[in-house]
């Protein structure tokens, strides 16, 4: 014998959706919030937001999961535009499409937070390098000027401070 999912019904949906744009508006601000600290180079409270972070990502995960087998069991497209259409004809007049729309924007732009935050860790890691390779001598940057006062480029690195 064969079981049939359970009906999707319009208040659950709408719920879920609710949960997800809750939950994705408290990551955008988090996202924010490490822009700031990943600039004032402040690690335990970065640590902290990370974690939090973390948390919510989880959060976000099992509520994302819980409304794709809804919507596989719609049957919905991948088309964001489409789904939010399919969800306004199929629960009229529920704005569930409206919800949907919104979910969407605030994971784009999570994803664009994100990519901004990776950016500025990223060239943060590539100026610290840089410092090293200066800091040891190694590198185009090692160049000094011989006595007389020609460009000269250091055979062997040499460590800040010595001679």
């Amino acid at each position: 014998m064969h079981q049939r999912p359970p009906q999707v019904s319009r208040p659950q949906l709408s719920w879920l959706l609710e949960q997800e744009i809750t939950e994705m508006e408290a990551l955008a601000r988090l996202l924010q919030r490490e822009s700031g600290l990943l600039l004032s180079h402040d690690p335990l409270a970065l640590e902290q937001l990370l974690e939090a972070k973390s948390l919510k990502v989880s959060t976000l995960a099992d509520l994302d999961q819980r409304r794709e087998l809804f919507f596989r069991q719609l049957e919905l497209g991948q088309d964001r535009q489409a789904v939010a259409a399919a969800l306004d004809e199929r629960f009229p007049p529920s704005g569930l499409g409206a919800l949907w729309l919104r979910l969407t924007e605030l994971a784009q732009e999570c994803r664009r937070l994100n990519h901004l935050n990776a950016a500025t860790v990223e060239l943060g890691q590539h100026h610290l390098l840089q410092a090293l390779h200066i800091l040891r001598g190694e590198g185009p940057e090692a160049e000094l000027y011989g006595a007389d006062g020609e460009k000269t480029l250091e055979s062997k690195p040499r460590l800040l401070g010595q001679a």
